[in-house]
């Protein structure tokens, strides 16, 4: 098996876990950063003796994903020699959105808890279960997060143990690429000969869900040229919902600026109403949820005057409009 040129400091630090680890689990979303997670864990879990611990999860999305993103995983899994297996959630992401009447934000990305962590999670006991062990497994689990890619990220511990490790299990969360650049995740592609998802060739800088709420404006303007339908599905519940899908780009905005067409001025004005509207409703349920326990921060019955205020003042201006579709989808604000 081919060593890479370079080995990220954080992976060398991961040898003596390597060793002692019963599972080494490599996720995997089909995208360029997992593929070259799973080439350096393979290539020091084979030095170390240990790449029959080496397994690949991905946690497919639906009709979300990429096409083609599972058979990149299972490609890069066979490449190793190493197992590969997949675990999905129960839930639609849609549906859940519904369910919610908001959007993910970098704040609240349910998203990631409910169709990645989730069934991640699920795996990780499954596998442990199989093992049969009388004393506490040990299981890394590598996520190819990197620090280039934003603030929050360049935060990460490149080891940590995992909240939710137990008696049974003890789960070290593994960021083996955290210092990688662009640059370098590419050419270790190159260096492994892994192929790579299509949708890099078309244009798109990143692979996640089709239209992630952190993607860029230009990723999600060039999703909605490759994926016309989807986006057309999101802008539908976009609407039903009346939350915009992002502030900066709401999906009516990237579908009209991917078509070259002048965007509904009228339509998008009043869905940023709806949003303010909506926003500030859930803050106000949410206050009055907080109003009710003993330890309730002060100034939360200020806070609660003012949000009905702006709440009602909102609903004034939709009815302007004449619109009532969204007010009387949150029971607690009146």
């Amino acid at each position: 098996m081919n060593r890479p040129t370079f080995l990220a400091p954080d992976l060398m630090s991961a040898r003596q876990l390597m060793l002692e680890a019963d599972l080494i689990l490599s996720n995997h979303s089909g995208g360029k950063d997992s593929g070259a997670m799973v080439a350096l864990i393979a290539t020091l879990a084979a030095e170390l003796g240990v790449l029959d611990r080496v397994q690949v999860v991905h946690n497919p999305l639906g009709i979300l994903e990429w096409p083609g993103s599972a058979q990149i995983a299972r490609e890069h899994a066979d490449h190793y020699g190493v197992r590969y297996v997949e675990r999905a959630a129960d839930a639609d992401l849609l549906d859940l959105v519904r369910a919610r009447r908001l959007w993910m934000d970098a704040l609240a990305r349910y998203c990631t808890a409910a169709m990645k962590r989730g069934p991640g999670l699920a795996y990780v006991t499954e596998a442990v279960t199989a093992l049969g062990l009388d004393r506490t497994a040990v299981v890394l689990y590598g996520l190819g997060l990197r620090a280039q890619e934003s603030t929050a990220r360049a935060k990460l511990a490149p080891v940590a143990v995992h909240p939710r490790s137990s008696g049974r299990r003890t789960i070290h969360t593994w960021h083996p690429i955290l210092r990688m650049t662009e640059n370098q995740v590419w050419e270790l592609h190159r260096e492994h000969g892994l192929r790579h998802h299509t949708a890099y060739d078309q244009g798109m800088s990143r692979l996640s869900c089709s239209f992630c709420v952190l993607a860029s404006a230009a990723d999600l303007i060039r999703a909605c040229q490759l994926r016309p339908e989807l986006a057309a599905e999101y802008a539908a519940v976009e609407w039903e919902i009346g939350d915009v899908f992002k502030p900066s780009l709401s999906m009516l905005e990237a579908i009209a600026r991917a078509d070259g067409t002048p965007v509904d001025g009228e339509r998008l004005a009043l869905l940023k109403l709806r949003t303010k509207h909506n926003r500030n409703a859930y803050r106000l349920a949410s206050a009055r949820k907080k109003l009710t326990r003993e330890d309730a921060p002060a100034g939360l019955t200020d806070r609660i005057t003012t949000l009905r205020a702006a709440c009602a003042d909102l609903q004034n201006q939709m009815r302007a409009w004449g619109y009532e579709g969204a007010l009387d989808r949150w029971e607690l604000v009146g």
